[in-house]
């Protein structure tokens, strides 16, 4: 159910955004490494890193792309495949990719500018309106609102919206109410503060209402429903699909191929997947490598977001060592080379569960 108006007067408006300011200031994440300075590149990474990313594990992540990466030129002046290397297990691989097509169209088409105006960064790929309006916000201290999951918790928490979030009615009102609140000063502690309650305070379960700032007029705590609001939708169970991979050794190597751009972990080094343990029998079987030590591998589970995938390693050794074939997708690597290449989380954990021991490093 959406709430029929919440049109405020400019004092409510204030109040709100006075308070989150107060609470961010003494109580909001202020040591942040993307916090540091207003260098519109780094924001612009560290805000496409968050997306559907959680900020324990962008700062893992946010530190070593930069140390190879460190300004907009070098990245502009980068390969796919050494971006890649540093996104891997960052997961959503197509954040890396847009990354680097953008800077070389800012590098070629706008001198090296980084844009600062709303439209110039909806132009980039993957820049949708909330992400720019957080690095007009925090780069160059414009007054835009943002409305990433955490903001929508909070809105929807304060008015008491009881319909889900994903409807597109809702998502409008909530951009509505997200531009009304915003006030005339201290944008970046206010986007920020907003973004750190719903982080840390407006949780998604057992949120802690009595430390928040807006407890007062909290529509929703006043009525009892804070464990039911924001409404979900229905999930369906999370589909499970099995899959086999293939690790062919060759005298310490293993054959890795470069993954279909259209698929997951598009662009990324991984083992070959086959459909099924029959398809990997009739493959190894008419094989000139002729394969010893044929054994099957522990299995890992990986968790997309649309479903859960049971990855299963079968291992063959090569006998006939020396002979290896090659082709325009496919490498073979040492054990290190592989851990240090372009693949995703699933695959590294594979190699270093069953292979350490196994290969030459």
């Amino acid at each position: 159910m959406l709430p029929q108006d919440h049109r405020q007067g400019h004092k409510n408006m204030t109040s709100f955004a006075n308070q989150i300011i107060n609470w961010q200031v003494e109580h909001g994440r202020n040591h942040l490494p993307w916090q540091k300075d207003n260098d519109p590149y780094r924001i612009w990474l560290s805000e496409i890193m968050l997306q559907q990313t959680g900020v324990k594990t962008v700062q893992r992540f946010y530190g070593k792309f930069l140390d190879q990466f460190p300004c907009l030129s070098s990245l502009s002046r980068a390969t796919e495949d050494e971006v890649l290397r540093k996104w891997s297990g960052l997961g959503y691989y197509r954040r890396a990719r847009n990354m680097l097509s953008a800077a070389k169209n800012i590098a070629t088409t706008k001198n090296g500018k980084f844009p600062n105006t709303y439209e110039g960064l909806m132009a980039l790929p993957g820049v949708g309106r909330s992400t720019a309006g957080a690095i007009l916000v925090f780069a160059f201290g414009k007054n835009y609102p943002i409305l990433d999951g955490n903001v929508k918790r909070v809105l929807a928490r304060y008015f008491c919206i009881e319909s889900p979030l994903a409807e597109g009615a809702v998502n409008k009102k909530l951009w509505q109410l997200s531009e009304q609140l915003l006030p005339k000063d201290n944008i970046q502690p206010y986007t920020q503060g907003l973004m750190d309650l719903g982080a840390t305070i407006c949780t998604k379960s057992k949120p802690k209402c009595h430390l928040c700032p807006l407890r007062r007029r909290c529509k929703t705590l006043k009525e009892g429903k804070c464990l039911v609001v924001p409404v979900r939708k229905k999930k369906s169970p999370t589909p499970v699909k099995e899959t086999y991979m293939l690790i062919t050794v060759n005298n310490g190597y293993l054959m890795m191929e470069r993954r279909d751009y259209k698929g997951v972990w598009g662009g990324l080094l991984s083992f070959p997947e086959i459909g099924s343990q029959e398809q990997i029998r009739a493959w190894l079987a008419d094989s000139d490598f002729k394969f010893i030590n044929i054994k099957y591998l522990k299995s890992v589970t990986h968790i997309f977001s649309h479903y859960r995938a049971i990855i299963h390693p079968i291992l063959a050794e090569s006998e006939i060592k020396g002979k290896t074939f090659a082709g325009q997708s496919v490498f073979w690597l040492t054990y290190q080379d592989a851990l240090e290449a372009a693949i995703p989380a699933a695959i590294r954990k594979i190699i270093r569960l069953n292979l350490q021991d196994l290969v030459d490093h």
